[in-house]
């Protein structure tokens, strides 16, 4: 069983930035991931987007983990085939063909800027506490 806790949190609010949204919170964290990429994803048939976290690992031998994050807020507009985010386009999904073949890909538009913030929290595990490592992911639109 992996040591890696997950607590899915939303916040509506935080910081001086009022359209700051927390989607994501990892407390307590462990640092055996180097890298972590977070991508849009969508369901253009049922109108759903979402955001993935993609943790990789260290070492080739470790298995990656991707958790899917379901955004209060975020759509997919099934018309304009645009990620909306609170009435802001984040991402438009577009056909990219090839020789053998093409796919679906998805081009950030700006608007909305994801944030990875690495930092450090008192964390109660009921019997005792500890200054623990945390991972968040925040969404803000410009």
């Amino acid at each position: 069983m992996t040591k890696f806790f997950i607590l899915l949190t939303v916040l509506f609010s935080i910081g001086a930035n009022a359209t700051e949204t927390v989607v994501f919170e990892s407390v307590p964290y462990s640092n055996r991931y180097y890298k972590i990429d977070t991508n849009y994803e969508v369901n253009p048939s049922m109108g759903r987007a979402w955001l993935e976290i993609e943790f990789q690992r260290l070492r080739d031998s470790d298995r990656d983990k991707t958790v899917r994050v379901k955004v209060p807020g975020m759509s997919f507009d099934q018309n304009t085939k645009d990620i909306v985010y609170n009435g802001v386009v984040c991402g438009t999904r577009y056909y990219k063909g090839g020789l053998f073949g093409g796919f679906y890909k998805i081009r950030e538009t700006g608007n909305c800027q994801i944030k990875v913030i690495k930092d450090r929290t008192m964390y109660d595990d009921g019997f005792n506490t500890r200054n623990v490592r945390r991972l968040r992911v925040t969404i803000a639109t410009r």
